[in-house]
């Protein structure tokens, strides 16, 4: 059985393939849906390119930009005692 060949598409933006590659055989595409390169997937222009399209109605709401103010949120929306992590001031159940 031979080896299934992949081809590698890659993200384009501004004209320009956001992983840095050059060259003029490179399969590119603007749809962040069908993008394999794993370096074109980690920039900051392709996760914002992927959250616009996932649309702002599927994030959850933070009450802030502090992830422990929303850690303490979503603590306090579970049932049951829940522990805070150890870099909080004190180590109570919530």
């Amino acid at each position: 059985m031979k080896g299934i060949l992949i081809t590698v598409m890659y993200f384009k933006l501004g004209g320009h393939l956001t992983c840095g590659r050059e060259g003029k055989t490179l399969k590119t595409s603007t749809d962040s849906g069908k993008v394999i390169c794993r370096n074109c997937r980690h920039t900051d222009a392709y996760v914002e390119a992927r959250q616009a399209k996932k649309g702002a109605g599927t994030t959850l709401a933070q009450p802030s930009g502090n992830w422990r103010d929303s850690w303490g949120v979503r603590l306090l929306s579970m049932p049951g005692p829940q522990h805070l992590l150890r870099e909080f001031n004190s180590q109570q159940f919530v």
